[in-house]
């Protein structure tokens, strides 16, 4: 079985993967907008966690999900300064550069801009854009930029000084939903994992993860 995942959620879906069974299941992570593109080109994917509604709904509507997207997780967005304590949001203006996901392709990245944009609307830096958020992460580990925008699940483990929540009042709420997508020989498993994601056992390990579990 075959599950696409928005990068933001792999640690806690690899958490999941081993608690269902790691044998019955591989995990493909990229940002939502590349996995939906490689759903509609035909992608052998069972299962698809995508890091928003829209995109779910999207591929219910086209005919590819055999459910209706059913919300998973809700997630947070966190501002990230590696090795520095974080700044309140309106020191950002004085940044040259800052980190995030490309809003084109993943909901972290869009929530992102739009908490720029309204927090500090003065900002006139440069914008460093990784595919997904999970490669936002990684270009914050290496030195990228000072700053940046990740997943608040990302940043469980690093120090609390490092890190700023972002008010949720300032973007769209971040709903994570999954569909069950169609395929002409649907693995066995796939029901049984989708049962799964909604159990008791799977939202404590969301909620575990840093989101907060429907």
């Amino acid at each position: 079985m075959r599950v696409a995942v928005a990068a933001n959620f792999l640690p806690t879906a690899e958490v999941l993967r081993a608690e269902f069974g790691a044998e019955r299941m591989t995990l493909h992570p990229g940002a939502t907008g590349q996995l939906y593109a490689q759903i509609s080109q035909g992608a052998p994917f069972d299962v698809f966690l995508s890091a928003d509604q829209t995109t779910a709904q999207r591929l219910y509507d086209e005919g590819k999900a055999l459910t209706a997207p059913q919300t998973y997780a809700i997630g947070r967005l966190a501002l990230w300064t590696p090795g520095q304590p974080a700044p309140e949001f309106s020191q950002l203006a004085g940044f040259a550069r800052l980190v995030m996901a490309d809003p084109k392709l993943a909901p972290y990245g869009a929530a992102a801009l739009s908490c720029v944009q309204r927090l500090v609307p003065t900002w006139q830096g440069q914008w460093l854009k990784g595919t997904s958020v999970a490669q936002a992460h990684q270009m914050l580990i290496s030195g990228a930029a000072p700053a940046g925008f990740v997943a608040w699940s990302q940043v469980l483990t690093a120090p609390e000084a490092e890190v700023r929540l972002l008010p949720e009042t300032c973007h769209a709420p971040l709903i994570q939903q999954a569909v069950l997508l169609k395929r002409p020989a649907p693995h066995p498993a796939a029901q049984a994992f989708w049962d799964f994601l909604f159990s008791p056992t799977a939202r404590q390990q969301i909620a575990a993860g840093g989101y907060a579990a429907p």
